[in-house]
């Protein structure tokens, strides 16, 4: 998941820096969704307004007479508003992942701090504080939450959330081609510091170790990309905490899950594929996606994760090619292991299988500013009468660029 985090804003940022010596790009996410249907039936036809400032600059250093192939990354992150939560929806996942990063206060926060020195055109090594959203890139199924799909099951890929935390230190290498990421390996502090600069907890933990392949393919004369990650982290755990990207919770509140069966170290596994169907010469199109993440079922409430879905711009009218629009399913499968549901089941409702499905269509009004219509299908993983029907949710976002 954090393998490619680092190199993700890489190829798209890389004119600018050419040209400018500095890429600064900004946005705030507005977010009004509200539970039409099922779900929980005293939080039914209630609606949430939510949002997510979001704040990135890249600095290529050798343009201001420093260090060749030196950069600088820097993102800062807030939300504000209320958000749905799981006591309105049954699921664990929230189905406006960017609302509710990066951490469960307000205030503005530095999630991203890299420093990147390339030693040639297809190797590079970075450090720093950096965040795992942009890990587990998909062209048709990323977007953190603001520009293409919103729930979290459909922007990455949560198996590896247990074992992966949202932001903190680290460091590794990439090997590029075409400014494009195909392998990068980190070494990174698994305790979440998304809150601290880090320093005091680095590597008090243990250690996370992640590999990421992201290859791309040419299937029908189409480009694509095959991606698969590794990650194992030494962190011993004795409890589950809570996560603004999953969390488990009991009458609404974020629990945390004390084991029984304590154990040192966890690992996952993930895929995921994009394949274009259709595109144009300037890089716009349509094509199918799919995920697939394993967990380590001792630990991780979630064993397998199953998505698929299509995505991409409205190339069916030329007036509207810069619209995006998606549909996508996710299967969550829930952990079996008897000792892990027995903690779960001591401080929470039981856990079961789950699965959703979200449809959207992308407005974009202007060339800062782009309105979305969203609709969810949430079938609970919560074992509970009050969900025994799936959620229905709609909404609306709109994302302004600065």
């Amino acid at each position: 998941m954090t393998s490619t985090a680092q190199a993700g804003g890489w190829a798209e940022t890389y004119e600018s820096l050419q040209d400018n010596g500095y890429s600064f790009t900004g946005n705030v996410t507005q977010f009004g969704f509200g539970v039409v249907g099922g779900g929980n039936e005293y939080e039914s036809d209630s609606l949430r307004y939510s949002g997510h400032g979001d704040y990135l600059l890249n600095v290529d250093a050798s343009q201001f007479g420093m260090h060749e192939g030196l950069f600088f990354r820097l993102r800062a992150e807030h939300r504000f508003g209320e958000q749905l939560n799981p006591e309105n929806t049954g699921s664990v996942m929230p189905p406006t992942i960017a609302s509710h990063l990066p951490a469960e206060t307000e205030n503005l926060y530095i999630t991203n701090l890299v420093v990147t020195q390339a030693l040639s055109e297809n190797f590079a090594l970075f450090m720093g504080k950096f965040d795992t959203l942009d890990g587990d890139r998909n062209d048709f199924a990323h977007g953190r939450g603001v520009s293409q799909f919103s729930n979290l099951a459909l922007v990455t890929n949560p198996a590896a959330i247990v074992g992966s935390p949202y932001s903190s230190l680290g460091a590794g290498f990439a090997i590029l081609h075409d400014h494009e990421p195909l392998f990068v390996f980190t070494v990174m502090n698994p305790t979440d510091t998304t809150r601290t600069s880090g320093f005091d907890e680095l590597f008090n933990d243990g250690v996370l170790l992640t590999a990421g392949l992201r290859v791309p393919t040419n299937f029908f004369g189409k480009l694509g990309h095959q991606s698969f990650t590794a990650l194992y982290s030494t962190q011993y755990f004795s409890e589950l905490v809570p996560d603004p990207r999953a969390t488990i919770t009991d009458a609404g509140k974020a629990v945390t899950v004390p084991l029984t069966n304590k154990q040192e170290g966890t690992y996952a596994f993930l895929y995921n594929f994009d394949q274009y169907l259709c595109s144009d010469r300037q890089g716009r199109g349509f094509g199918l996606f799919g995920r697939v993440g394993v967990g380590d079922q001792s630990v991780n409430p979630l064993r397998l994760f199953l998505s698929a879905g299509i995505g991409g711009h409205n190339m069916l009218s030329r007036s509207r090619r810069n619209d995006s629009f998606g549909a996508g399913y996710y299967y969550l499968d829930a952990t079996k292991d008897a000792s892990l549901l027995a903690d779960i089941n001591s401080v929470a409702p039981p856990l079961r299988d789950g699965q959703g499905l979200e449809l959207y269509y992308n407005f974009n009004i202007c060339s800062f500013m782009d309105l979305t219509f969203d609709y969810q299908l949430i079938d609970s993983v919560a074992d509970l009468n009050v969900f025994e029907d799936p959620t229905s949710i709609l909404g609306a976002r709109m994302n302004i660029r600065l």
